[in-house]
């Protein structure tokens, strides 16, 4: 297991990259017409998905966004 340590501001910029990402494959997604490519880019959503629901559950742990 890796553990990463990051400050919010950091967390926060990486949750929004992970979104941008998960756009992006979902976009692929639907523009792919091989069903190999298909799955591949369904798996990627689900780690995309489960990685960002993770750094989100972990942000709301640390409280409310510093100012």
């Amino acid at each position: 297991m890796v553990t990463l340590e990051l400050k919010d501001e950091d967390a926060r910029f990486l949750s929004e990259q992970l979104a941008q990402q998960f756009a992006h494959v979902e976009s692929e997604l639907v523009h792919s017409d091989t069903r190999n490519l298909q799955r591949e880019l369904a798996a990627d959503l689900r780690h995309l998905e489960s990685l960002r629901a993770a750094l989100t559950a972990a942000l709301d742990r640390a409280g409310p966004r510093a100012t």
